[in-house]
């Protein structure tokens, strides 16, 4: 009988679990199992009573979430938390108490408003305090997910990570997998954020690779579609397209509906819109639509039908967008659905993309009164921003203000503090550009008040922004200034790399109207690099024209290329973003960097491009100001009556939108262009966005020095010909006579030679030429015309030197063995872009040292003591129970297996033997633990793009890699070696100091004895008794060799085939990788030919032992791994795996140096594929013939993106 209460409770525990699991659902069922599971606890009396609690979070979790989908107050739930809450404290029930006040977190978190909030933290701090007193470690965890939850919508970026990482330790140590995912979900959102998206994918993913392990399909499409927003939010279509379709698919399999689906279709229909798949986008959606019409899913039909006019809007039909939303309409007409008003601001947008601006406005009326009849406040709010947003841009400032007091009214209604805020400043706007600072300044201190009460600091961040520009208005700068320094500082404090970027321009704007020019420009390219590193293409493109802006100002003598370069990668990468406005911008400062260098016929046409598109886009005072510009072109080439007739257009312009101060500057150009009776040489035109006609101030001395860019010159084009056919046939090596029309790969050129030619063809024009140009014009003669128009177009270029921050350090004997100089070169490693590091670096094949990468690792702060000393008790700790290979420096380099964790505590104490932990594999034991790798290499070093190795790795095994750490006592070595499969490698010291000795590629052969084995080293102290026997050139290779000492917090990259020597000066701890890429790919692939070729003649003999040929071919392949780690199979794939993940590269629309890196990357990877694909050895397996079966579709992908690309 005493068994029965146990058997009554795991039933209880079972209904449960299975109410909690089907929450989302919010069934009949799972109300009813929850409330089974409560009735049977209170039944059990005191043994029930964490039952109890649990069941109750359970029923309450399923209230709210009823509440929440329609959208009402929760009030269920409320009254149940609330009435337990004071049984509890009655009772003195910590436990309890601390459950329901859980459960009354989650309630005022979310759609309750900043006061709830703060109340929501409040008591979910309290029972966190609580379940860590009575040591509960399941509720302690939960906890801190939803304080991760809290902290992010709080926005406390640092609080919110560290909830999260306490729940995924907790939970990791519980070896509860469904949570651990639900943590890393957590962290996903702490760095979304922070707008930090890739790294929110990253974590995301790892959330997916969980719930998919479990077999959770339902959770793994859920954690797919935030993948896709963040993939989409960090400019990563391409493969926001790939993770959306997944999950649609995972919904539609198990038939999953709840919105969800929806949700996925929203993902890829914006992706695709983003990767100019407009039409594609319309067609799914319509698909999925018809698809829920026979689900019998309204809200499923009513969303397709908005993400399709979403996605005619992108491609400029605004009138399919309306009927599309009119359709909509008509579905729920009469139903009294809240989605109403949503669609009605979607038909404003329509209207008003189409130019009819009145009944936009007609139609965000409707939708406030249908929102205020549903009471949904948020809609009516966002019907107002719409409202003040037209009238602010159509100039009706006192509509705006009414607008924003209309929002204002209703965020004071509803108590929402952040509302009130951000209507104020809203207001703010409208007064400021009607002309009353004093009133707006008001508001705006205001609503800084309001978002500090609210602890709202986006919100703060906004209303320093706008206090800032009205402060400027105002001719306050010091007051500007110190606002916008306020917002730097706050964007800084949230993590937010965006907000950080945007807060720079705005300081550097500031600076510059000071007339500080070095600081703006030193603020504005900083600005520029966080844009890229957080994949904000908008923030970019504005970075990209404010240093534009900045060079036109403070140039006075000859122009400098860093005028020219940003405005033309602007107008690249607005292009790709479909946002008319930006792309206006960046043609009209392109137009005048153009016009500033004298190259006036490629400037007009740009400011008239500009022109057009802004007329399309109903901007009439941009297009005044492009038709200016267009003025002063032909004013300063002397064609004063073609500046005269525009001079005309600008002024009937500028009276039409009633611009004095415009028509004043037309009457001032009219006047200086009727002076000049005689045409005079063409001069720059140096327009400053205040004035036209005003000369840019004196530019400040400049730190960076620049190359000038030499006088447009014209090519002669039978020279250029000649020229052309001759470094043709040098390429091709022909004899015969080459027609013009000749295709290259008819006269014998292939990817590699094409690639040479373009090398040749910068050198010989001094233009910039990207690797596949004579792909894109595959003859002499199509070449020759292509080249006459980037003249033409763009005016001769000098390839700037690439300057390197080149530090001194040792000197060591190099070369000839008497010459002292620098030997291994140490580079600042954020100086370096991947278009560099290829150029410096990896193509350039010599070792080189990086500095100020690896302090910013958390294996540098978290494996070294205060002292700088290694901290191995922590790593003790935390990889105890891991194994990896030991070897014994001090009797002949024997290994044996050590649990790591032994091994850092006898590091500890150093009792005397040379014992070296080498080639652990440490991402795999950071996996296998739950533990974050501690470390990420710049992208030009790591997978994917620029890491095929470790890319390949980790799909075909999933546990070998090539990513090792290092850990050795002083004394202890690495014998001479090259590195494995003739890879490149790096190696990191987190801690201690290395010797290493380089020996060069050419050298290779002296270092080896007629059987082809490396001495153990070349070092003189270190040579056998009898070495002038075996290695008779080992003498004159040790005199070409190269030097360094690595100091801790520094990386030495190894270029492929060089042979070296290491050894460990001091206790040691390095992370090392091997691998290889674009820039060595053939070297490692004719080493695994000569592997191949080696394998079969070593075992030749043995042939007729084999059933067959092929069996023998595959006992070859067997051989080949089991030596170098890679078969012809293995390459293959491997090869397969860097063409496809171009492909997704290609797929994300790159641009500027991303497009040259991918380019450069693609035609080596297409020329060392074809070669191992046209050797015998790719067929000579069933395995190896399927791999290259795979890679050739792999490349044909590859080539059709290469040609849809813009």
């Amino acid at each position: 009988m005493a068994a029965k209460p146990r058997l009554t409770e795991e039933a209880a525990r079972q209904l449960l679990v299975s109410a909690e699991s089907s929450l989302d659902g919010l069934t009949p069922e799972c109300l009813r199992a929850a409330t089974d599971a409560l009735n049977i606890f209170r039944g059990l009396g005191s043994e029930g009573l964490n039952g109890v609690h649990d069941a109750l979070r359970v029923v309450v979790a399923f209230h709210r979430l009823k509440a929440a989908v329609e959208q009402r107050k929760p009030e269920e739930a409320l009254l149940l938390a609330s009435d337990e809450l004071e049984h509890c404290r009655a009772d003195g029930d910590r436990r309890g108490e601390a459950s329901m006040l859980l459960a009354l977190a989650e309630i005022n978190m979310d759609r309750r408003g900043a006061r709830k909030r703060a109340e929501a933290l409040e008591a979910a701090s309290a029972a966190l305090v609580t379940f860590q007193e009575i040591r509960d470690q399941c509720l302690q965890a939960r906890t801190y997910l939803i304080l991760t939850n809290l902290y992010s919508k709080m926005q406390m970026p640092d609080e919110a990570e560290n909830a999260a990482q306490s729940a995924l330790c907790v939970f990791q140590a519980l070896g509860d997998q469904m949570n651990q995912a639900k943590a890393f979900h957590g962290l996903a959102l702490t760095m979304a954020s922070r707008h930090r998206y890739a790294d929110a994918a990253v974590h995301a993913e790892e959330a997916r690779a969980l719930f998919a392990q479990l077999g959770d399909v339902k959770m793994e499409a859920a954690e797919l579609v935030s993948i896709g927003q963040w993939q989409l939010a960090a400019g990563k279509p391409g493969r926001a397209v790939a993770s959306a379709e997944q999950a649609l698919h995972l919904f539609r399999e198990i038939g999953y509906g709840k919105g969800w689906q929806a949700k996925a279709l929203s993902v890829l229909c914006q992706a695709l819109a983003q990767c100019g798949r407009s039409a594609a986008a319309a067609k799914v959606a319509r698909e999925q639509g018809g698809l829920f019409r026979d689900d019998g899913d309204l809200a499923g039909q009513v969303a397709s039908q908005e993400i399709a006019a979403h996605a005619h809007l992108v491609s400029k039909h605004p009138e399919r967008a309306l009927r599309e939303l009119q359709d909509a309409q008509q579905l729920i007409d009469g139903k009294g659905d809240p989605s109403q008003a949503r669609l009605c601001r979607g038909e404003a947008a329509s209207f008003l993309a189409g130019g009819d601006v009145a009944e936009a406005v007609r139609t965000l009326n409707r939708a406030v009164a249908i929102a205020k009849d549903v009471k949904d406040h948020v809609e009516e709010s966002r019907a107002h921003r719409d409202l003040f947003d037209i009238h602010l841009d159509c100039g009706r400032f006192s509509a705006a203000g009414e607008a924003a007091a209309r929002e204002r009214a209703v965020a004071e209604a509803a108590e929402d503090r952040i509302g009130e805020a951000a209507s104020r400043v809203r207001l703010a706007v409208a007064l400021a550009n009607g002309g009353d600072l004093v009133k707006s300044l008001a508001l705006v201190e205001e609503a800084l008040e309001l978002s500090e009460a609210a602890r709202d600091r986006r919100g703060k961040a906004r209303a320093l922004h706008v206090l800032s520009t009205i402060q400027r208005l105002d001719g306050n700068m010091d007051a500007a200034l110190e606002a916008s320094e306020q917002r730097l500082k706050l964007a800084r404090d949230l993590g937010d790399l965006q907000l950080e970027a945007a807060a720079m321009q705005e300081l550097a704007g500031l600076h510059r109207a000071e007339g500080n020019f070095s600081e703006a420009r030193h603020l504005a390219m900083e600005s520029r690099d966080l844009c890229r590193k957080s994949g904000d293409r908008h923030g970019l493109v504005n970075a990209l024209v404010s240093l534009t802006e900045l060079a036109l100002a403070a140039e006075t003598g000859d122009v400098k290329q860093s005028l020219l370069n940003p405005s033309k990668e602007a107008v690249a990468v607005a292009g790709k973003l479909g946002d008319g406005m930006l792309r206006a911008r960046a043609l009209y400062w392109r137009a005048h960097a153009l016009g500033a260098v004298g190259r006036h016929p490629a400037a007009r046409r740009i400011a008239h491009d500009a022109a057009e598109l802004l007329t399309k886009l109903g901007d009439a005072e941009g297009r005044l100001r492009c038709l200016f510009l267009v003025a002063e072109l032909y004013a300063a080439e002397g064609l004063k009556a073609d500046a005269l007739g525009v001079v005309q257009e600008v002024r009937l312009l500028a009276k039409s939108v009633r611009d004095t101060e415009a028509e004043y500057e037309v009457a001032l150009l009219e006047e200086e262009v009727s002076r000049k009776e005689s045409q005079p040489e063409p001069q720059a035109t140096h327009a400053t966005p205040q004035a036209a006609t005003e000369k840019p101030p004196q530019a400040e001395a400049r730190e960076v020095p620049e190359v000038p860019v030499p006088k447009e010159t014209s090519l002669d084009p039978q020279e250029v010909l000649k020229q052309l056919l001759q470094l043709v046939k040098e390429v091709t090596s022909s004899t015969d006579e080459i027609e013009l029309d000749t295709q290259f790969v008819d006269a014998g050129m292939d990817s590699l030679s094409g690639v040479t030619l373009v090398t040749m063809m910068s050198r010989e024009f001094g233009m910039s030429f990207p690797p596949s140009t004579v792909f894109d014009y595959p003859s002499v003669r199509a070449l020759r015309d292509h080249l006459l128009r980037e003249q033409q177009d763009e005016g001769l270029m000098l390839l700037p030197e690439l300057n390197l921050s080149v530090l001194p350090r040792d000197r060591a004997m190099a070369c000839n063995g008497t010459v002292t100089e620098p030997a291994v070169q140490r580079v600042r490693g954020s100086d370096l872009s991947t278009k560099l590091f290829i150029e410096k670096c990896a193509a350039a094949g010599r070792p080189v040292l990086l500095l100020d990468l690896v302090p910013a690792w958390p294996a540098y702060s978290q494996w070294r003591r205060p002292d700088g000393e290694p901290n191995f008790a922590k790593l003790a700790e935390d990889f105890q129970g891991v194994t990896g290979p030991v070897v014994d420096c001090g009797h002949g380099y024997g290994i044996q297996s050590w649990d790591v964790g032994d091994f850092f505590r006898w590091a500890a104490r150093q009792e005397g033997d040379a014992l070296y932990l080498k080639d652990w594999h440490l991402v795999n034991a950071c996996r296998s633990l739950g533990l974050q790798v501690p470390y990420e290499a710049p992208g030009y070093l790591a997978a994917p793009v620029h890491d095929w190795l470790n890319l390949h790795m980790d799909k075909a095994t999933g546990k070998d890699d090539y990513r090792f750490a290092y850990v050795g006592v002083a004394g202890t070595r690495t014998p001479l070696h090259h590195d494995v499969l003739f890879s490149h490698s790096w190696s990191a010291n987190i801690c201690g100091r290395k010797h290493w000795i380089f020996y060069p590629p050419e050298v290779s052969h002296k270092l080896l004895n007629s059987l082809g084995t490396a001495a153990e080293s070349a070092q003189p102290q270190r040579r056998t008794s009898d070495w002038q026997q075996h290695f008779p050139g080992l003498q004159e290779a040790w005199e070409q060799r190269l030097e360094a000492f690595q100091e801790e917090g520094e990386l030495m990259f190894v270029p492929s085939g060089w042979y070296h020597e290491v050894e460990n000066l001091t206790v040691t701890i390095s992370i090392n990788h091997n691998w290889l890429n674009a820039t060595n790919a053939q070297q490692v692939w004719q080493f695994l030919r000569s592997e191949w070729t080696s394998v079969r003649e070593k075992i030749g003999d043995l042939q007729d032992t084999f059933d067959s040929e092929k069996d023998f071919l595959e006992q070859c392949q067997l051989l080949m791994r089991a030596n170098c780690g890679l078969d012809i199979s293995g390459w293959l794939e491997l090869l397969t795996g860097a063409a496809e993940e171009a492909a997704r590269l290609r797929a994300d629309n790159p641009v500027g140096d991303e497009l040259w890196v991918l380019e450069w990357v693609e035609e080596r990877l297409r020329a060392v594929s074809e070669s191992s694909l046209a050797d015998a050895a790719a067929t000579a397996t069933q395995h190896s013939s399927k791999a290259a079966a795979t890679l050739a579709d792999a490349l044909e992908r590859l080539a059709t993106w290469r040609k849809a690309a813009p």
